[in-house]
């Protein structure tokens, strides 16, 4: 799905557990989907 995606590109980025990733995004499906991404990266 979209947040396993997303996830696995800020992995790639090299984003690891205790880093921490700003969103600026409107709330709805797209703000959902970046919490769950950061979460799982």
């Amino acid at each position: 799905n979209r947040a396993n995606q997303l996830a696995h590109q800020l992995i790639a980025l090299g984003i690891s557990p205790d880093d921490r990733v700003a969103i600026c995004v409107e709330r709805g499906p797209g703000m959902i989907v970046a919490l769950l991404a950061i979460l799982k990266a």
